[in-house]
């Protein structure tokens, strides 16, 4: 049976060419969209690495320059927020979370080794606070107050990237990036090691990150805009307004705006849900493009082999032979052109073209197309397959 299938494939390859570069496309589009859904669903069940729960943002505009009367401002802010009954802490941050903005550098370790990481800062306390996992060492505190290198503390990634051999603790990282003033920033020295840290939500791929120490105590070349409150549960919203009256009375020539680190995460995650529904809705139509498309070829190639058909039933074919031989000759050129798009799809790991297109992804995303595309083709060889059988032999073989 095989060996016929073949031999009635080869007979008629110029026919087939197209169709199996067809499947081989659609192939590479399920492909891709099959990597993509695997890579997001396994980010989304990663966890971020802090906790959002009840926790809400501050925007604070403040009209002008961080200077030392305004970092004095922001430290009565902050005093003014903690002193509030149903606030449980607050601490300033440079950016929260799931915003669309984030800062990144490229450092250097002691012994040359460089990488590009993320990097935030925030004062005393509130990586602890925002539920950030100390893995090793210790968050920085008063006791890194009036050294001459800066403190950090890093990520698992940033660890397991720049200090794959050793520990990181008591070792220096310098930033490459420079000061507004054209000055390079002071070397950093690690004290801390802490769960790998998703500031852009869960649909961000984990990457290396390090968050700096900000003492407020006007001694600071860079501003900091935003204040992070945690909630006690059960706050309602109309607290918002007493939170920004008692800011309102210390800073009177300031603007707040706040908002929630559940409304931020919403408005995050539909940010890269959007481009991925487009992009399913897309990738849908050509399937069902695709699936009309082997449809007619099969129903075409059915009514033509009538007489060939009618002969096979005479010589002893069965109803069952007929619709295997259909479908497996579908089967057949489906493989072909899945074996063509793997030819290309595993260039994608292979050049690291991009971080979704890991090799676990990527085998995974593999499997999953090859599934929707034979799927898919022997759903479209059924009904013709059925058709062909209900040629009764004499009928078949007076068939004009």
């Amino acid at each position: 049976m095989v060996q016929h299938i073949f031999r009635l494939m080869w007979n008629k390859k110029r026919q087939h060419a197209l169709l199996i570069t067809e499947i081989a496309v659609a192939f590479l589009v399920v492909f891709v969209l099959s990597v993509s859904l695997v890579g997001s669903w396994r980010l989304y069940n990663t966890p971020l690495g802090f906790d959002y729960e009840d926790a809400w943002s501050v925007d604070v505009q403040i009209g002008g320059d961080w200077d030392e009367e305004n970092i004095a401002r922001i430290r009565q802010v902050v005093q003014a927020a903690r002193e509030l009954q149903e606030v449980e802490w607050a601490h300033v941050i440079w950016g929260p979370p799931f915003v669309s903005y984030q800062w990144s550098s490229d450092v250097v370790g002691d012994d040359g080794r460089t990488m590009n990481s993320l990097f935030n800062y925030t004062n005393d306390g509130g990586l602890a606070d925002f539920g950030v996992e100390l893995l090793d060492g210790r968050w920085f505190g008063p006791e890194d107050e009036g050294l001459d290198h800066d403190v950090v503390v890093i990520s698992r990634r940033f660890q397991e990237e720049l200090f794959p051999d050793s520990s990181p603790l008591g070792k220096n990282v310098r930033d490459f990036s420079e000061h507004e003033d054209g000055e390079e920033r002071r070397e950093m020295r690690v004290v801390g090691v802490f769960e790998d840290f998703r500031q852009m939500g869960e649909f961000s791929p984990l990457k290396p990150y390090a968050i700096t120490r900000f003492t407020l105590t006007g001694t600071e070349e860079d501003g900091i805009n935003i204040l992070a409150v945690k909630v006690r549960p059960g706050t309602t919203a109309a607290f918002e307004e007493v939170l920004l009256n008692r800011l309102r009375r210390v800073a009177k020539s300031w603007d707040f705006e706040v908002s929630t680190w559940v409304e931020q995460r919403e408005a995050n995650n539909r940010r890269y849900l959007l481009p991925m529904t487009i992009m399913t809705i897309i990738g849908g139509f050509l399937m069902l493009m695709v699936a009309f498309g082997l449809f007619g070829v099969l129903w075409q190639n059915v009514t033509r082999r009538t007489q060939e058909i009618g002969l096979r039933r005479a010589m002893g074919a069965t109803q069952a032979n007929i619709q295997l031989q259909i479908i497996g000759e579908l089967l057949i050129v489906s493989l072909l052109g899945i074996g063509i798009g793997l030819i290309i799809a595993v260039q994608f790991p292979m050049l690291d073209a991009a971080e979704m297109f890991s090799w676990s992804n990527s085998i995974y995303g593999g499997i999953a197309a090859i599934i929707v595309i034979l799927g898919m083709a022997a759903l479209c060889a059924w009904y013709p397959s059925r058709v062909a059988t209900r040629f009764s032999p004499a009928t078949a073989l007076h068939y004009e």
